[in-house]
């Protein structure tokens, strides 16, 4: 019979693709991990993992059942938390997850104006790049995300947006708006809000750049004021670099490029009705939102 424990150990493995790590995360030994992976692969009858080179990666039904998986463990979890709250008589804390870009300049400010008139406003914050944000969403992980537009394909429905305007930037004189396509290329990893927003600048000036990473969004603005790039931020994040020359804006025929951001919950099973009202305090506490009632 087709075991939670089960799913729970599939889940991790999936997450670290590697059968040692998985052991580590679950404190157990690595025989017990792949005795659990052989019993789900009996119980399921194909395959999930297979090997790749010297590491494992999902199968097609794998990523499937990874899929299903995570919102089942993800359920699991809520329920248990929901379970003791209602026990211990207390509030389960709302989670919200977002990306870096906006912890500073629109989730931090927004949830300390709220604090300021409910001292005992349960939250908690989880960071991580675009994707990672619309998996916990769907995982129900989190309760609200706050990020670029939700992927069509899910089931999210979108209570509020919020203007945003992306510039590309430069040291001054490190750069002209003629010699774009020879500038190094400073972006976030794939997956992240801002990488893609590069991606689409790059791609409506037809250029080819050499690319280099960043792994988050004040590494890139550090980098970018180094004069080791060239970089795509909101505008709202360079205001302050703009005003004191530290960064100048690059214009291009492509911006600035505007992509508002999204606070959205899950619609299909229609949203805690805690849920809604903790996102609708948000959006009061910050007049930039703008309420709207579209399904994404």
């Amino acid at each position: 019979m087709l075991t939670l424990h089960q799913l729970q150990v599939f889940v991790v493995v999936a997450d670290e693709m590697s059968v040692s790590r998985a052991a580590e995360r679950l404190v157990v030994s690595q025989p017990a991990v792949s005795a659990t992976m052989a019993a789900l692969r009996r119980e399921i009858g194909v395959d999930l993992i297979e090997r790749d080179g010297r590491g494992i990666a999902l199968t097609d039904a794998g990523r499937t059942m990874y899929k299903y998986a995570q919102t089942m463990v993800g359920l699991l979890d809520e329920a248990v938390e929901e379970t003791r709250a209602v026990a211990f008589d207390d509030v389960r804390p709302i989670r919200i997850a977002t990306s870096s870009s906006l912890v500073s300049a629109v989730v931090a400010p927004s949830l300390g104006r709220l604090r300021e008139e409910r001292s005992d406003l349960a939250f908690s914050m989880l960071v991580g790049n675009r994707n990672e944000v619309w998996r916990m969403l769907a995982a129900h992980e989190t309760d609200i995300a706050l990020t670029s537009k939700p992927p069509s394909t899910s089931d999210f429905e979108t209570l509020a947006t919020m203007p945003n305007s992306c510039v590309v930037v430069a040291r001054p004189g490190s750069t002209f708006p003629g010699r774009l396509g020879q500038s190094t290329w400073l972006v976030r990893e794939q997956g992240a809000a801002l990488r893609s927003f590069a991606d689409e600048i790059v791609a409506g000036l037809a250029l080819d750049p050499d690319l280099v990473e960043i792994g988050s969004d004040d590494a890139l603005l550090g980098a970018i004021e180094a004069g080791l790039g060239v970089g795509v931020l909101p505008r709202s994040a360079v205001d302050a670099s703009l005003r004191e020359r530290r960064l100048v804006i690059v214009p291009t025929d492509v911006t600035p490029l505007e992509r508002p951001w999204h606070l959205v919950v899950r619609g299909h099973d229609g949203a805690d009705q805690r849920i809604v009202a903790f996102a609708a305090d948000m959006v009061l506490a910050d007049p930039r939102f703008q309420l709207t009632t579209s399904r994404s």
